[in-house]
């Protein structure tokens, strides 16, 4: 019978720990530690498209060219020359505004119908109104017969065409002696008439406003009677005691 293994164990002593000899790190903060810098050359620095150098000459051409056009009409002696730039641009300016489109405007003037601008040429001017045209002017005149004319017209229109064939014939017979239309309200003129020697006693006045209301007054043997439009303003003056 074979006898069974056996374990045998054997110590050996291992390396000494000396706790001395480690040291563990320190933190300094006073301390300064360069960091890595970075380093290009001179050719890196300048690219072929770089326009740093354009803009300054660009200032230098505006400039010149700024200085040119004061200083040469100056040494020519030119009479614009003296004028300040802003009173020339302002100038300028006025002559052709921003607003303006010549081309347009030429297109439109030469578009004009020629017929109208004879029309206008032609086109006659303003009629006075008939308180204007009637005042200072008696009866001879705005009752000229057959021949029509720019007063019997107003007249007719006016003051005349307004009254009754009665009222007419009542005051045709007095119109043998007649003043002139005269100013009696700032907006009103009376044309007095009557029978030749019987004024006061068969008389007629004829009454109009600036703004064309006529009216009539008659004696008739020493008796009043009148007539007005509706809009008249000065009924209170009609058959007023004398």
């Amino acid at each position: 019978m074979n006898p069974s293994p056996s374990l045998h164990s054997q110590v050996r002593p291992g390396p000494a720990l000396i706790l001395d000899q480690t040291k563990a790190p320190s933190l300094v903060l006073n301390a300064v530690h360069s960091s890595p810098a970075l380093r290009l050359s001179q050719d890196g620095l300048v690219s072929k498209g770089d326009m740093s150098h354009a803009i300054p000459a660009l200032v230098f051409v505006c400039l010149g060219s700024l200085v040119s056009i004061v200083t040469l009409p100056l040494s020519q002696g030119s009479q614009w020359a003296r004028i300040p730039v802003e009173q020339l641009v302002g100038d300028i300016s006025a002559l052709t505004p921003p607003w303006s489109e010549p081309a347009e405007e030429l297109a439109t003037e030469s578009t004009a119908d020629p017929v109208e601008v004879e029309t206008l040429s032609k086109e006659p001017t303003q009629t006075p109104a008939p308180f204007e045209l009637l005042t200072g002017v008696s009866c001879p005149a705005y009752f000229p017969g057959e021949q029509a004319s720019v007063l019997s017209s107003a007249f007719d229109e006016h003051i005349w065409g307004k009254l009754s064939e009665q009222l007419q014939a009542q005051a045709t017979e007095r119109l043998e002696v007649c003043g002139p239309f005269e100013l009696v309200q700032s907006d009103l003129i009376v044309s007095q008439g009557c029978v030749e020697n019987e004024c006061g006693t068969n008389d007629v006045q004829f009454f109009l406003t600036a703004d064309n209301k006529a009216a009539i007054e008659l004696y008739i043997n020493g008796q009043c009677t009148s007539s007005s439009e509706p809009d008249f303003r000065y009924k209170n003056l009609l058959c007023a005691p004398r």
